[in-house]
């Protein structure tokens, strides 16, 4: 969480936060299923302990603090990832992770935080409305763009309905975030806990938002921009470094061969040492750098 503040100061620095809104939600995170049988389901469930029966190397491969819950009628094990985005930018502001048990909106002030404009506009879906809820976004400076909710007896009028039509316009850009996480494999994990998911699903919040800032980047060679460096599907390959795209990259050995491929990739212009996220098969370069082999650094723009 530390490194995570620590970007997101940067980007603040940087003037890369549009300050516009703010959208909530909550993605689950799951975990391997654990195997127990009733008694000691209920024995974890009651009490928040080991079984005595359990030995210590049992004990070490067993996670008693991933609940159940069901949604939509299906099952899901683990925990959840609450999340707050910038609505332009689609940053992630701040995160929180619980047990999958738990309501979406139960962490809704805690990741929202205060206003950082005057009447900043809050969105999300109908999880987060209620009367509460509502005044409390008052009180704190919020405008609440929530989605309305309908109940027994009293749907929604078409008023409402076209109302909410228009707030999903904005509100769906959060789904965007959630589809790269679970492109990153983030949308199941095998940690053991809720304080080394947390640290995990930490890390990949970061890494999104290191790839949402490199879309906004212009890689500089030599004084020279190569604007399509970082989204046109290319690669390059430098002397003291790689150029590679966010979302697919290459790397190449000294013959233009791949020898990796993923999906996020820090990297050092002094170093041939590359740091990766993920990796998977191989592929071949798409193209040569027509520039010179020096030293590359990033502009923001």
């Amino acid at each position: 969480r530390k490194a995570f503040r620590k970007f997101n100061h940067q980007l603040e620095k940087a003037n890369l936060m549009a300050k516009t809104g703010k959208i909530v939600d909550a993605s689950f995170v799951e975990v391997p299923r654990q195997r127990n049988s009733r008694e000691e389901n209920r024995h974890i469930k009651e009490e928040g302990t080991y079984p005595d029966t359990w030995g210590e190397s049992k004990k070490r491969q067993k996670d008693i603090e991933a609940r159940w819950t069901e949604k939509n009628k299906r099952r899901y094990y683990g925990y959840k990832n609450h999340v707050a985005v910038d609505r332009k930018r689609k940053f992630i502001l701040d995160y929180t992770v619980t047990t999958a048990e738990v309501h979406d909106s139960r962490p809704l002030f805690e990741i929202i935080g205060t206003p950082r404009d005057k009447k900043e506009p809050v969105w999300g879906d109908s999880a987060y409305r209620s009367e509460y809820i509502e005044k409390r976004l008052a009180r704190r400076g919020f405008i609440s763009n929530i989605h309305e909710k309908g109940y027994r007896h009293k749907p929604l009028t078409a008023k409402q309905r076209e109302n909410n039509t228009k707030k999903s316009r904005t509100r769906a850009r959060i789904e965007h975030i959630f589809g790269m996480i679970h492109w990153m494999k983030g949308n199941y994990l095998r940690c053991i806990g809720l304080k080394r998911i947390s640290e995990s699903i930490g890390m990949i919040n970061l890494a999104y938002n290191i790839g949402d800032t490199a879309s906004m980047q212009e890689l500089v060679l030599n004084g020279k921009v190569v604007r399509d460096c970082l989204n046109g599907g290319k690669c390059w390959q430098t002397h003291h470094g790689l150029i590679l795209n966010w979302g697919h990259y290459r790397t190449l050995d000294s013959k233009q061969r791949v020898i990796y491929r993923g999906s996020l990739i820090i990297m050092s212009p002094y170093s041939d040492a590359v740091q990766r996220h993920s990796s998977s098969g191989s592929g071949r370069c798409m193209s040569r750098c027509p520039l010179s082999s020096s030293p590359f650094s990033f502009k923001m723009t």
